[in-house]
């Protein structure tokens, strides 16, 4: 599994969600955010697409200010 980035992708995604709903740290948060991106980002181009825009939204909902993350996901994801 360690070089499954698309489910790397979701459980970073699902932990930074987690988190901000228990109202943790934001650096915490932003730390599994970015994770997530990095991993979603160089995974395989066959990777299914739901990792990546669960990272979209939830980049949106909890981080709207972050435009290169988000926009570097974007890309990826078109």
């Amino acid at each position: 599994m360690a070089q499954d980035l698309g489910t790397a992708t979701a459980l970073y995604t699902e932990a930074a969600v987690a988190i901000h709903r228990l109202n943790g740290p934001h650096a915490q948060i932003r730390h599994h955010l970015a994770n997530a991106v990095a991993t979603w980002i160089h995974s395989d181009l066959d990777t299914r697409a739901g990792p990546g825009f669960a990272v979209a939204h939830a980049l949106v909902r909890i981080t709207p200010n972050d435009q290169a993350a988000l926009a570097a996901l974007l890309r990826r994801l078109t």
